[in-house]
This record gives C-alpha cells, structure tokens and sequence, in this order.
C-alpha cells in the first residue's frame, strides 16, 4: 500500500470515528445547538402559557432515553409549584404543570415526607423498639376522590386534617410475626392517641448485607389490630394468594403475609 493512501485511508478513519464520537455523545448528553434551541423554546412556551407568574428556568437537561430536552421551573414565591417543561421539538412541547401543581402532587410529596418525619420522632418514644425506617405515604383513596385539588399550596402537613395516612415499618433485626404483633399494638396506640390517620399499616424486615425480603405484612388495619387477635391473623395469612373479588380483580388491600420461610 502506497504511503499516500495510507495517510487517506487514516485520515478518513479518524474523521468517521470523530462524527461517531459526536453522535454517540450527541445521543447521551446532547449538543449546544438543540440545547440552546430547547431552551429558547422552552423560555417562550413558559412565557405563553403562564403569563403574570414569577416562573423561571431553573436548569435545562437532556434525557438521552427519550431524545428531550427537560427545563425545570421553578417559583421563588412557592416551593410547591415546581413542575417540568419537556421539549422534543418546537412543534411537541408540553409540561407536568397540572400533575405537579394543580393536582397538588409537589405538596403530597412534601406532605409524606412531614408526616414520615413526625411519626418517626413519635415512635422513638418506644423503648428498644427495633424501628429502621418510617415511610409514609398519602392513602390512594384521597388522590380517588380528587381531594388532592383542594390543599393549600406551601402549607405545612397538619395531622388536624385527618388525611388518611399508610405507614410503613422497617426493622432492623431477625424478625417474627410475634415482634411485628408487639411491635404493631404499640405503632397504633401510639399514632392513633396522637391524631395520626392511618388507614393501613405495613411492616417488613431485610436481611442486612443482600437486602433480601424476609417477612413482612401489609395491608393491616386499625379494626385489625384493634380486634385482639392479629397474631393469629398474620399467621393465618402467611404466603396466602391475594383475594379477588368476584369479577377477579387484584385486590391490592388484603391482609398479606411474606415470609422467606
């Protein structure tokens, strides 16, 4: 092979790997044109569409599995009124602002995570309980009657309202469905006499070095655990199918039972 065509042939090599190096970095991170083309566009959609408001452009990132450009917006007068504004083109640009604001989904998040840390400090007024982590979410049936709408944005999490709460244990050490039934009469007494809605309770327990699911029990009610007898109902509940109901839909609200085994 003569040197001249060598030299052509290595050139034209490193061009082709350089244009793939810009496509496969244009496919994860982006390029500066589309950025700048998104954001301008972004800017003028948030213009547009919420005029009078005191929204801004908080940061403009790629998302490289779905080929978009995604600008956060934020209010410095309202924590709760972040919400995303997605561009694919100049022709598909849309935003979450209803999920994320109008529906009050930023305040729910805020709402749990208050909640989660207030019922937390309540518990650790149990002695030698075995408690790892609280976790508390807002019951699904509140977001199912669109009650969600009517919270005050940037309102604080009030136990007064009595939204309906389900709360999650984690335990640290070997568990037993005896340690969970302890462990459970005394979660509830304790939130209960302390104005706390709960409408489910769920505890479960890990193995610490694979984080291997080793038994848990979901789903359990006040009227449950208020009834005397929630020993005998974990036990009789261990590894059961979940019910359906007579058209043969999940009934994701039965007393369940997990145990490894």
């Amino acid at each position: 092979m003569k040197p001249k065509f060598k030299r052509i042939t290595a050139g034209l090599t490193a061009v082709l790997l350089i244009v793939l190096v810009f496509l496969f970095a244009n496919s994860v991170v982006g390029n500066p044109i589309s950025k700048f083309l998104a954001t301008k566009d972004i800017k003028q959609y948030l213009a547009t569409t919420y005029p009078g408001n005191d929204y801004k452009i908080d940061d403009v990132s790629f998302n490289f599995k779905f080929h978009e450009y995604n600008g956060t917006i934020i209010s410095p007068s309202s924590k709760d009124s972040t919400f995303t504004i997605t561009w694919r083109d100049s022709n598909n640009i849309y935003d979450t602002y209803d999920f994320n604001v109008l529906q009050r989904e930023n305040t729910i998040q805020r709402y749990e995570k208050e909640a989660s840390e207030q019922i937390s400090s309540l518990l650790n007024s149990i002695p030698g309980n075995d408690i790892k982590k609280v976790n508390v979410v807002i019951a699904k049936e509140y977001y199912e009657t669109g009650a969600s709408r009517s919270l005050v944005l940037d309102s604080p999490y009030d136990k007064s309202t009595n939204i309906p709460l389900e709360l999650t244990i984690s335990c640290n050490d070997s568990a037993t469905l005896e340690k969970f039934t302890t462990l459970l009469e005394q979660i509830h007494t304790l939130t209960s006499s302390n104005g706390y809605h709960i409408n489910y309770y769920s505890i479960d327990h890990y193995e610490e070095d694979d984080l291997t699911l080793t038994l848990s029990a979901n789903n359990i009610t006040p009227k449950e655990i208020e009834g005397g007898h929630l020993l005998s109902l974990l036990k009789n509940s261990i590894n059961e199918t979940l019910s359906n109901d007579n058209e043969g839909a999940y009934d994701d609200r039965s007393l369940y039972v997990f145990s490894k085994e």
